[in-house]
């Protein structure tokens, strides 16, 4: 790193430089030395600039250290770098402010002039390398997908209202509003989308699905896109399909104790049906690619039906579903059959013909695995029963059943202990045990002011045994078949949040909003 980028004195940094500490609040910053660093490498690098000085620039940033970050500052503004420390939750919210601010002064601009603000021939040129276009709309689109990406977001939400075209990430679970734009700018937005990832710009009356790629911090990163039409304009939704962090190994899926010993019985077992459960955004794919990636090996033939295909498995044969074609999740399972798997991935059971063909795979030596809309373990059988399988033979090719959910995990920089007192004790039946020291996080610039970084499942793990297999095949009902499961070494979902909370791993309060418990 040249000197000249670092002009202070020297202090106790492992840089060997003195980098002070600001708050957004208290400074003024310039309009105009914003945009010496275009806005998508600001979001990018998380830096934002904030006033000059002949050739000197202060430059905020979140973490100072990062040498990559200023260098690149320098080598786009010529300038001498002097970067300052901020909070980054302050950081985050002035780049969203000038991301939104920067977009919509130069769409409004252009639609003032009666200028268009897309063509479909050079946004497909450009969504090789984003950061060439000039296009407002192509580099505002890309702006977004840096921003979802660097922040950690599973979505992108893109809501036409009365007047504005409102935009959210969903981040931990959680939505937020990003930036609020010009409804007329929604059409062009839209229809810049749909080109990249090969939509009918011309359809708005009815649903699309497509997928788009861009480049992101030097890595290729997916987007599956979703419109449907609303009574403001077509809404658009982005699925981030980051494969660098989408991949969980089965040390990461949060299988403790008695959990991670019936799980790892169930991935020995040769055959039999496995199902993964919980409602929508619950991590199932996630769990289902980690024990896929656990189970791949060449002495094994494993085939997967999804719709869609989310992330890419080496050694894994994986199909597409295809409804418009006739690939439905019938078709391909009865197709499916027939190529001599060992290992067979259905991505979820919609239907009792559906049901019926992976019942019958179990039964004739295979091992399947899939998803399943449902609350609790027991009650996935409950289910399935209600579907029109036959007792006797769901008893037979049941194995297993694994229900999560997800609960957002406390920031480890500002978690703290505290004794766990007052109604709360009492709506997780804790009154009988002397009062148990849990953790809670108050918020820091690590975590944007939240307390919670990330997200981890909470599970039970229900093994079919002997007598839960006789239980099945009488049809008895869900209470009765849950206190068996219980009677066996099943662990509630309670019961493991309850342990994950004691570790430290996440806090009362969210376990208590993700079961739906009230104080």
């Amino acid at each position: 790193m040249p000197e000249s980028l670092y002009p202070f004195p020297p202090a106790n940094r492992k840089t060997g430089h003195f980098v002070p500490s600001i708050s957004l609040d208290q400074v003024t910053i310039d309009p105009q030395t914003v945009q010496l660093i275009p806005i998508e490498k600001a979001i990018q690098y998380r830096m934002l600039p904030l006033n000059r000085v002949g050739n000197r620039l202060q430059l905020a940033m979140a973490d100072p250290e990062d040498l990559l970050a200023v260098e690149n500052a320098a080598l786009i503004t010529g300038m001498k770098i002097e970067p300052v420390a901020v909070e980054r939750h302050e950081l985050d919210a002035a780049l969203r402010y000038y991301s939104q601010l920067t977009m919509s002064a130069a769409l409004d601009r252009n639609l003032q002039t009666g200028q268009r603000t897309y063509t479909p021939v050079s946004v497909r040129e450009e969504s090789v390398d984003p950061d060439l276009a000039d296009d407002p709309v192509v580099r505002l689109v890309h702006s977004f997908l840096n921003q979802a990406v660097v922040s950690g977001a599973s979505d992108i939400h893109l809501e036409p209202q009365d007047t504005k075209l409102r935009v959210r990430m969903r981040i931990d679970g959680r939505l937020a509003e990003t930036a609020l734009l010009p409804l007329q700018a929604a059409p062009a937005i839209g229809s810049c989308i749909k080109v990249l990832s090969g939509l009918d710009i011309s359809e708005k009356r009815l649903p699309q699905d497509g997928r788009l790629t861009s480049v992101i911090d030097d890595r290729r990163v997916s987007f599956r896109v979703s419109t449907i039409p609303s009574i403001h304009g077509e809404k658009l939704v982005l699925r981030v399909l980051d494969q660098s962090r989408g991949l969980l190994s089965l040390e990461r899926l949060g299988l403790y104790g008695p959990n991670r010993q019936i799980f790892d019985r169930l991935l020995l077992r040769p055959h039999g049906l496995v199902l993964v459960v919980g409602p929508t955004g619950s991590g199932k794919t996630s769990t289902l690619y980690a024990m896929l990636q656990h189970l791949n090996s060449p002495e094994r033939n494993i085939i997967t039906l999804e719709d869609p295909v989310e992330y890419s498995l080496p050694g894994i044969t994986q199909a597409q579903i295809n409804n418009r074609a006739g690939f439905t999740f019938v078709s391909g399972l009865r197709s499916l059959l027939r190529s001599d798997p060992d290992i067979i991935m259905v991505g979820e059971i919609r239907d009792t013909e559906t049901a019926r063909l992976a019942v019958h795979a179990a039964l004739t030596g295979h091992l399947v695995l899939t998803t399943l809309h449902t609350t609790s373990a027991a009650g996935t059988v409950i289910r399935l029963l209600d579907m029109g399988i036959e007792p006797f033979l769901l008893g037979a090719a049941l194995t297993g059943v694994i229900s999560q959910r997800l609960v957002r995990t406390l920031c480890p920089d500002c978690r703290e202990a505290y004794r766990l007192t007052g109604t709360a004790r009492q709506v997780l039946g804790l009154t009988g045990e002397p009062g148990h020291f849990f953790y809670r996080s108050t918020g820091c610039h690590q975590c944007r002011g939240t307390g919670y970084q990330g997200r981890m499942a909470i599970q039970e793990v229900m093994e079919v045994d002997s007598l839960l297999r006789s239980l099945i095949t009488q049809g008895v009902a869900e209470k009765e078949l849950e206190a068996a499961a219980l009677d066996n070494g099943m662990v509630s979902l309670m019961e493991d949040g309850l342990d994950k909370a004691r570790r430290g791993l996440t806090s009362i309060e969210e376990l208590m909003r993700t079961l739906s418990l009230q104080p």
